[in-house]
């Protein structure tokens, strides 16, 4: 198999999920808001709009490869999925005020971080049961530009897909078990999440 026939990336499931748990943590509930359900509730899809596309947006190298036939040519490019583009994007984001994140522009920087981060790390938790992966292969350079040393299968949470370059190869039963246990992974994710935010509103209640 060749290396562009090997996707090892966890879907955009994971990706979304962890940023929308992320989302339910760190959401700031509207101040004085009279009403607790339109308002606060269009404030935080908002957010995770915001959140999902920043966690995501690194997978969006594969646009260069449609001008060369090649969803996959540029995929995981050195730059897309390195934390420098996620310092970067976290700090040029959070100059502006969105709604649903801390007030300080400190803070919502370093909840943009923790999003953006969240992509190249999760990317480096992928494992190939298969063995046709190696570091220098699938690995990704989430150090880069200060480190160039590629990472793969630091933690084997997500099984590598398979993905060719013709789309319709990208239904198969591999593929239907990686997004089944993916599936199962984030709404986890997303639970535990939620189980946090409220444990943390009934302590702050009692204060």
């Amino acid at each position: 198999m060749l290396a562009n026939e090997i996707s090892n990336l966890p879907s955009p499931l994971i990706h979304t999920a962890v940023a929308g748990a992320i989302a339910v943590i760190t959401y700031r509930e509207p101040s004085g808001c009279l009403s607790k359900g339109c308002e606060k509730g269009s404030q935080f899809f908002f957010l995770f709009l915001v959140v999902a596309f920043i966690a995501n947006l690194p997978d969006l190298d594969f646009i260069p490869g449609l001008l060369f036939g090649n969803l996959l040519q540029f995929h995981h490019h050195l730059l897309s999925h390195s934390l420098g583009l996620s310092i970067l994007l976290a700090f040029l984001v959070s100059h502006f005020g969105l709604p649903g994140l801390p007030c300080k522009k400190s803070y919502r920087f370093w909840t943009l971080l923790l999003v953006g981060c969240s992509h190249p790390l999760l990317d480096i938790c992928v494992y190939d049961s298969l063995g046709r992966c190696t570091p220098d292969l699938c690995g990704i350079a989430v150090g880069w530009p200060v480190i160039s040393k590629k990472y793969f299968a630091v933690i084997p949470l997500f099984e590598a897909a398979n993905l060719g370059v013709d789309l319709s190869s990208w239904v198969n039963w591999h593929n239907a078990r990686v997004v089944a246990k993916e599936f199962v992974f984030g709404l986890l994710v997303v639970l535990a999440a939620i189980r946090l935010r409220r444990t943390s509103s009934r302590l702050n209640s009692h204060h």
